[in-house]
């Protein structure tokens, strides 16, 4: 896949998760997400997966 069409794809699949109902903090809760990957550039000891995207409640005080 290109970038071109990857965005899309990744940007749908952070929309459709939920993560804010699952924190409760005296403040808002939104969505956040990050990128990351692992030593030699693995995920959970994958070598064919080269990134991961994990969705994150994004918590900001009052």
């Amino acid at each position: 896949m290109s970038v071109e069409d990857i965005i899309p794809f990744v940007w749908s699949f952070i929309q459709k998760m939920d993560v804010t109902e699952k924190v409760d903090i005296d403040g808002s809760v939104g969505k956040a997400f990050h990128i990351y990957n692992e030593a030699w550039g693995h995920i959970d000891n994958q070598w064919d997966a080269f990134v991961a995207i994990e969705v994150v409640p994004a918590l900001y005080g009052k």
